[in-house]
């Protein structure tokens, strides 16, 4: 039994005790929620839905928005209604039911006092359910006076009574009140002022003029708070206290800004001195407030000559008596303020930016209502000619309403509200558009077109104008989706399907949709597309190898019987002997120097004509190697010269590389090392240890590519004195071969170096001698360790051969060896293309120093020795992807399972994509990305090695827990918060790999790694050749994922982050629909013709229940068909970052 089985057995038990516990919970919660629907109150027996979102009792301010939820837990069938005190809800431009909600856009007291139940009814069963009552706790505050209570007159309050004063404002809940004398609060004390009712009530015990003063109260609750309307003045007479004119006392003045006020205080002659205090300053002539002046007369008149808002306020008149007796009166200041009207200001809602729509014959009621101002204003209505709408007639206003009682034709125009006070008018215009029925004069004709012109069918209608009527055009009953070939003029009706194509053929009819109305269809008429003569595919430009068999095909196709033919340009129709043309495709036999030249193609139609088209073909030699880079030993501090002559032709250029990285992009100061000499070969001026490497030359023209490889060993310089006289072989520009001396090296220099080296070695030999008596002691520790696994693994029924368990095999081990694997993989027979394939003459090193972290690519490298083969994974473009146990490549673990990805394929590209994703990965660090955890490139195949996550990619894992699924191993279905957090762990792995300025180019669920607890990684399996072969496809010598990439991707080359950014939609939606093929009801051909006809390509739409409306707008998003509009990965990650979902749905 192997680690699959186990593996296997474990997440069976595991999901089936998971599985149990979620059925359990479900049927509590259903048992709960039938039990609380009970209690709720059934109008009829029990039925197997119940409510989900009960709506809520809440508090809430008066004339605020609100909206009561409700929702059950099966809605098929379902509808909805709502009742207050268990009669019907009726729908009003105020209160109306909005889907299963119901809306409330301005709560009033009076009107929405009262219980509120959600009422469900299966139409099926007629069976219904009532929600909890739900009831609003409405707050107010209204405005109010001050109330004399006792004495019964303001003439009996003299020195020496009783005064009681009552506070007029209501609200709910119950407010708090406070009082004040002169704006000062007032506070109880028992022989002068006394409470009652809770402070609503003032009394003022035995008055004096030390009384006297201008008394308010303020009311403060939940709802905010209010000052009383009006001041109460108690004036009693008292000895040798200035006297109040009361008749001429200003208590309250309102003016509108920028005018002038006056606030009158006059005593009698007894008050020696009157003065006016604002904010606890005394006001003067000098004063000056806001940049305007202000005078205070001697009579006690007190004038602004030009009112600021900042003037409003108390202002405080003070009278003083030739015996220093006080008296202190105060006026109020208020400013006429008007607020702007808004959307919010009517009901119901009028739309932002667009027209109110009205069918003609109908009633319209539109209600404005006043902002908020002082004094309170007045609304009045303008008609379209600005002239105001009286209070009777069809069109009139009722209270601030604007009603049509039956709206006609010539009632559209632009309707004014205006808001007005002392402080000015506010107005806001609501277009009113009265729709009429449309009316379909002339439907489309029959048409006909060859392929490739542009067609035109007319829909004639009579309706009002768009957008309140759109037309759109259907092709055989199916609407037609508006791009850059089809297009539709709404004012003509006109529509344009340019570049027709064989497809567009079909029965087309016009549709007309007017606000109000129901739509209107026309006739059906057939657009018949004729094929056009063309070629299929236009042959293009070609290169030929000399002395090879090749073809060049030419195709085409039309009406009628098609003879294609070809001709060289001065040979007319004749051909050399090793030249045939069959049917239009030249067959060479021995590619010719003579063969170059143009070409022609001529294609003729019984019934069409002829068409022709020429191209130019090159005869070519493609590069080959006269001498070939043989493996070479140098010693450090020589010069080496390493030979690669090419020929060809035309004659192609050479290039250099040192393991895998161009020498060209090596910094300046290895740069002046190397130079490529004229005939190709690399000359090395001076040899370093770090130059013992793999060397590939690169020979390329326009006939294609040739590449040999070699390895330089690098040997330190000799202890016993300098190297002298080192032959050097190397190529002269002629392909020669010329023998020279290196050169006398520094005698000097060498004999420091040969002292620090002999110190060195000493060192070393001790350092050597205490690793081996280690690890001779963990040698033991491991073989015993060995037995026990192997007897373990007998057990269980299997015995593994130990030869079988190395990846690479050891070096002395044949080429041909190979790896026993599982029953469900595939042999994997070693051969030129095997990973067994070669052996090093260069011995490993110890992977215990890897422990260290890497900071570089050199430090990736694992010895391929210390890798494990398990299993096949599958077959990719570069190679085969399988999955292995590397030893001690991470701390603490003797043994890691890693994703191995091989390189075996010869192409240029391939090995460049190949090195190109190694260097990717070795530049992540994120928790959401798979870690490259070492490569092996000192010989071939060249390995890259990842983290692997033990339950495999995402996709199978969605195919597996589908309800569909047949797979005997049961997996509950993913819930909705999870998908989302995959989705969202996915994101942030993108976003770091774009943060990085890097383009990952396949993101999809079988490039997304599961780890048991349900997070995930990105990476790159990319098995493109055998299991996920079906999602790939060949265009254009490169193998693509096309189901996952936007059009500029495909038609344009044009890969980048925002690319990225389509596939994580498409990878959303795989998500939310359980693992689907994307666009599942097309071909790739199909697909591919669509893009290139410019159709805007969105996979299905899924149902509101199995994916969250905000994730399906993000994919929409995702989609744009302008790479500009996509959002970020920075953006997505705070979009689904947001997102709240329920963690049981």
């Amino acid at each position: 039994m192997d680690w699959k089985m186990y593996r296997g057995i474990w997440l069976t038990a595991g999901w089936t005790v998971l599985f149990v516990i979620l059925i359990a919970c479900e049927s509590a919660f259903a048992e709960g929620g039938e039990s609380e629907a009970a209690s709720q109150g059934t109008t009829k027996a029990q039925d197997s839905f119940y409510f989900l979102i009960n709506p809520s009792s809440q508090d809430v301010l008066e004339g605020s928005e609100i909206t009561l939820n409700c929702a059950v837990s099966r809605d098929k069938h379902i509808v909805y209604h709502w009742t207050m005190n268990d009669l019907p809800v009726q729908n009003t431009s105020r209160r109306y039911q909005d889907g299963t909600d119901l809306r409330i856009l301005r709560v009033l007291r009076e009107d929405d006092f009262g219980g509120f139940r959600c009422v469900a009814t299966n139409t099926t069963t007629m069976i219904s359910l009532k929600s909890t009552e739900a009831r609003l706790n409405i707050m107010w505050i209204d405005q109010g006076g001050l109330q004399l209570k006792q004495p019964s007159d303001e003439s009996a309050i003299v020195p020496g009574a009783t005064v009681s004063l009552k506070c007029l404002i209501q609200g709910n809940p119950e407010p708090q009140f406070e009082w004040y004398k002169n704006k000062i609060r007032l506070f109880s004390s028992e022989d002068r002022v006394r409470f009652r009712d809770g402070a609503r009530k003032v009394i003022l015990m035995a008055v004096t003029s030390d009384d006297n003063g201008m008394y308010s109260c303020r009311a403060k609750n939940a709802a905010g708070h209010l000052d009383s309307s009006d001041s109460f003045m108690i004036n009693v007479q008292g000895s040798d206290i200035p006297i109040l004119d009361v008749s001429t006392f200003t208590r309250e003045v309102i003016v509108k800004a920028t005018e002038p006020a006056t606030l009158h205080c006059r005593f009698d002659n007894s008050a020696v001195n009157s003065d006016w205090y604002h904010e606890g300053n005394i006001l003067t002539n000098t004063s000056r407030r806001g940049g305007h002046n202000i005078t205070v007369f001697s009579n006690g008149t007190l004038y602004f000559n030009m009112v600021r808002g900042r003037d409003a306020g108390t202002y405080k008149c003070v009278g003083i008596s030739q015996q220093g007796k006080v008296q202190r009166f105060t006026s109020e200041l208020k400013v006429a303020a008007l607020e702007d009207l808004t959307a919010k200001s009517f009901e119901p809602r009028i739309p932002a930016h667009r027209a109110t729509v009205v069918p003609v014959g109908e009633r319209f009621e539109l209600l404005c209502l006043p902002p908020n101002g002082f004094p309170a204003p007045t609304v009045r209505w303008l008609n379209p000619s600005n002239t105001y709408i009286t209070n009777s007639g069809r069109v009139r206003i009722e209270d601030t309403s604007l009603v049509i009682t039956y709206t006609e034709k010539e009632d559209t125009g632009n309707y004014t509200c205006v808001a007005s006070n002392m402080a000015g008018n506010r107005t806001r215009k609501v277009q009113i558009v009265v729709s009429v029925a449309p009316t379909i004069i002339k439907g489309p004709s029959p048409t006909w077109v060859e392929e490739d012109e542009e067609a035109v069918m007319e829909c004639r209608v009579t309706a009002t104008p768009y957008p309140v009527t759109q037309i759109r055009w259907m092709k055989n009953n199916e609407l037609l989706a508006q791009n850059r070939r089809f297009s539709v003029n709404q004012a003509t009706g006109v529509l344009r399907v340019r570049d027709v194509f064989l497809s567009d053929a079909g029965e087309y009819a016009c549709s007309v949709n007017t606000t109000g109305f129901p739509v209107v269809t026309s006739s059906p008429a057939p657009l018949t597309v004729r094929k056009k003569l063309k070629f299929k595919p236009r042959p293009i430009n070609t290169k030929l190898e000399l002395r090879s068999n090749a073809k060049i095909h030419c195709r085409a196709e039309g009406e009628g019987t098609l003879v294609v033919k070809w001709l060289k340009s001065g040979d007319m129709w004749n051909f050399p002997s090793h030249i045939l043309d069959e049917g239009g495709t030249l067959v060479f036999t021995g590619v010719k120097k003579s063969d170059a030249g143009s070409y022609t193609c001529v294609a003729t139609s019984s019934t069409q004509g002829v068409i022709n088209a020429t191209i130019h073909v090159d005869v070519v030699v493609k590069p080959w190697f006269r001498v070939k880079p043989q493996n070479d030993t140098a010693v450090e501090g020589s010069s080496v010269m390493l030979n690669c002559v090419a020929a060809g032709d035309p004659q192609p250029a050479v290039q250099w590389d040192k393991n895998g990285e161009l020498i060209r992009n090596i910094d300046d100061g290895e740069k002046n090392r190397f130079q490529v000499q004229s005939n190709g070969s690399l000359f090395i001026t001076e040899v370093y240890v770090e130059d013992q490497a793999r060397f590939g030359c690169t020979a390329g023209n326009n006939g294609g590519f040739a590449r040999e490889e070699m390895y330089l060993k690098v040997k330190s310089m000799d202890p016993n004195g300098p190297v002298e006289g080192s032959d050097i072989i190397h190529i002269d520009t002629h392909g020669q071969v010329v023998t020279g001396e290196s050169g006398q090296t520094n005698t000097s220099a060498m004999k420091t170096v040969i002292i620090a080296v002999v110190s060195a070695v000493a060192y070393l030999v001790l350092v050597v001698t205490l690793v081996v008596v280690c690890s001779i002691r963990l040698l033991r520790k491991r073989r015993k360790k060995n037995v026990d696994n192997m007897v373990a693994v007998t057990e269980n029924g299997e015995i593994k051969n130990p030869e079988q368990e190395t990846l690479m095999g050891n070096q002395s081990r044949s080429s041909h060896s190979h790896t026993t694997r599982s029953d469900d993989v595939h042999s994997h027979v070693s051969g030129a293309n095997s990973h067994f394939s070669g052996t090093s003459s260069h011995p490993s090193h110890s992977s215990s120093s890897r422990s260290k972290k890497r900071s570089s690519l050199h430090n990736f490298k694992f010895p391929r020795d210390d890798l494990q083969t398990i299993g096949m994974l599958g077959r990719g473009e570069y190679g085969d992807v399988f999955l292995a146990k590397a030893k001690n490549i991470k701390d603490g673990e003797a043994e890691t399972l890693v994703v191995v990805k091989s390189l075996l394929s010869k192409d240029e590209h391939h090995q460049f994509e190949f090195r190109q994703e190694i260097d990717m990965f070795s530049k992540l660090d994120s928790e959401f990305v798979v870690r490259l955890m070492g490569v092996c490139r000192d010989r071939e195949p060249q390995f890259m090695m990842t983290e692997y996550l033990e339950w495999g990619d995402l996709k199978q894992f969605l195919f597996t827990s589908r309800k569909e699924s047949g797979k005997r191993l049961k997996i509950p279905a993913l819930t909705i918060a999870q998908k989302v957090t995959m989705c969202n762990q996915v994101a942030l792995g993108m976003e770091h790999i774009f943060t990085r300025r890097l383009v990952h180019k396949d993101v999809a669920a079988r490039n997304v790694l599961l780890a048991p607890d349900l997070n995930v990684k990105v990476a790159n399996l990319r098995l493109s050749r055998d299991f996920y072969s079906s999602e790939y496809y060949r265009y254009r010598d490169s193998v693509i994922p096309i189901r996952w990439m936007p059009h500029e991707a495909v038609l344009d080359d044009d890969l980048s982050t925002k690319s990225d950014v389509w596939a994580f939609g498409i990878f959303m939606w795989e998500v939310f629909s359980q693992g689907d093929m994307p666009f599942g009801d097309l071909s790739n051909e199909d697909l591919l013709q669509a893009m290139k006809s410019g159709d805007l390509l969105q996979p299905a739409s899924l149902p509101a229940q199995q994916c969250p409306a905000e994730l399906q707008t993000l994919m929409m998003r995702c989609w744009a068909d302008c790479p500009k509009e996509r959002p970020t990965f920075s953006e997505i990650v705070v979009l689904i970052g947001e997102l709240t979902v329920d963690s049981d749905v």
